[in-house]
């Protein structure tokens, strides 16, 4: 039981860069770049199409950007990591210009029998551009990204097993069992324990730059579980938080794990006003959680 996504021959556009490359055009229209502006491609998704070669240097290839391409991933913190990754390579002056993306097709990865997961989850791809700041350049509308953070610590309460090895522990390595090796989850310990680690993320982070989440305009939280991130934001400010404060899309598009918290970001930032600040955060398996910290030019 699973959807029909018909293969493509090795010389044709792979659908995870076809994706990729889709939200990755309206990046680069939106920060008035061309794709020859770009001397690094990260793709950092939950799950990749392929090992290799890199879907980043495939979109690379299709783009035309310069540099060089590379895949990572880190669960739904996927985007999260990369941004850091992302904005610690340009402040260093390895890199001028990054394109960031994070593609996530999960159908291929699901379970359609698991009843506790599969209906959960759709498809999404985002992409973000990460350029230098000059002293007294104007951006209006733009973030200036002021920090990035990355937590993690093991737990396979939400875990995938499906990899290189699946097939050399079964009889015949030519039929592959799927049965315990897709995306599986232990709700209840994972809704408790990332709602703790969520929050004292949030609070910690924000203290080291003397902020405390009341000060925080908008948060872009991982679009995964709506009473998780109400009881995130609860224990955080004391008292419960509109969605004004922090919008979800989650009944729109459902858990589109890495995509979520920047899909949050695209949609409802319009309003905010030069020094608002706001605080990107995403967590997922791992246990991870990504965060940036933004402020409004």
């Amino acid at each position: 039981m699973a959807p029909r996504i018909p293969a493509r021959p090795d010389d044709a556009l792979s659908l995870e860069a076809e994706f990729g490359i889709a939200s990755a055009k309206k990046a680069l229209d939106h920060a008035g770049l061309q794709p020859s502006d770009i001397d690094l491609v990260i793709c950092s998704a939950s799950h990749h199409q392929r090992p290799y070669p890199a879907i980043a240097i495939e979109m690379q290839e299709a783009l035309g950007t310069k540099g060089a391409g590379f895949d990572m991933g880190l669960g739904c913190s996927s985007a999260a990591a990369a941004l850091h990754i992302a904005v610690n390579l340009v402040r260093s002056g390895a890199h001028k210009r990054i394109l960031v993306t994070t593609p996530e097709i999960i159908t291929g990865h699901l379970n359609f029998r698991d009843r506790q997961t599969h209906f959960i989850f759709g498809d999404a791809s985002v992409s973000m551009v990460v350029e230098g700041l000059a002293k007294g350049d104007k951006r209006p509308g733009r973030f200036e990204v002021l920090d990035t953070r990355v937590w993690t610590q093991m737990s396979n309460n939400i875990r995938t097993n499906l990899g290189y090895h699946t097939r050399t522990a079964q009889d015949d390595p030519y039929m592959i069992n799927l049965e315990g090796n897709l995306i599986k989850q232990v709700g209840n310990k994972v809704f408790k324990e990332v709602t703790v680690a969520g929050q004292k993320f949030i609070v910690e982070f924000l203290a080291e730059h003397g902020l405390t989440p009341q000060a925080i305009r908008r948060f872009w939280l991982h679009q995964a579980n709506a009473r998780m991130n109400a009881m995130i934001l609860k224990l955080s400010f004391g008292h419960e938080v509109d969605h004004d404060r922090a919008p979800m899309v989650l009944e729109r598009l459902g858990n589109t794990a890495g995509a979520g918290a920047i899909v949050a970001l695209s949609e409802n930032h319009a309003d905010m006003k030069p020094g608002d600040f706001g605080l990107i955060c995403a967590f997922g398996a791992g246990y991870s959680i990504g965060g940036a910290l933004l402020r409004m030019l």
